[in-house]
């Protein structure tokens, strides 16, 4: 198990190791580096600066397909993903968003991400007032890893997480609103 201040330690090797592979991102995320070199709790869902979620986006082996879920708070189409827990790295959380959203398990992080140490994509995002869970309005600082998976494995909602699920070519997916930066760096993958 981790201690949230190991939590905070992978957060920040993470962002670290994202951003010297991507420095023209510094400046979109100053706020989340200032909340790291703070030491705040960037798990705790009560951090209203901000705290970090985690994204998977699963290739389903030479299929060109991937997953999508109808994300019930925000009401719109996203990959897999959620809040992280403090026992947690950010791809672990990753990892367990996309078995329960997804029903999927089969999976291997990407190499890339090994060898880089980088998330594909660490997007700053608002996030709206919820009033049913009482929030005001606040930031996730979502890090979002590629997952490969065989081309059969099985895909299964799971009507507590998500509200309806696709398969859907990755091209296709890739347009959902908010993904322009991840679908450009899909690229880097095939290297």
């Amino acid at each position: 198990m981790y201690p949230s201040h190991d939590f905070l330690k992978a957060v920040s090797a993470s962002l670290q190791a994202y951003l010297k592979r991507f420095p023209e991102d510094a400046d979109h995320l100053l706020p989340l580096t200032e909340q790291v070199a703070r030491g705040e709790d960037l798990c705790s869902r009560k951090n209203f600066t901000g705290h970090v979620t985690a994204g998977a986006i699963i290739l389903m082996g030479n299929t060109g397909r991937t997953v999508i879920v109808a994300n019930r708070s925000l009401g719109m189409w996203v990959f897999p993903g959620g809040h992280c827990e403090p026992d947690e790295t950010p791809y672990e959380s990753a990892r367990r968003e996309l078995a329960e959203e997804a029903g999927v398990t089969e999976v291997t992080l990407h190499p890339w991400h090994l060898k880089t140490g980088s998330p594909l994509e660490i997007n700053s995002h608002p996030i709206p007032q919820n009033d049913r869970k009482g929030e005001p309005a606040h930031v996730h600082h979502d890090f979002r890893y590629v997952f490969l998976a065989p081309s059969d494995v099985q895909v299964t909602m799971q009507p507590s997480e998500i509200e309806d699920i696709k398969i859907l070519d990755i091209n296709e997916a890739l347009k959902v609103r908010g993904m322009d930066k991840a679908a450009s760096r899909m690229r880097l993958l095939e290297g």
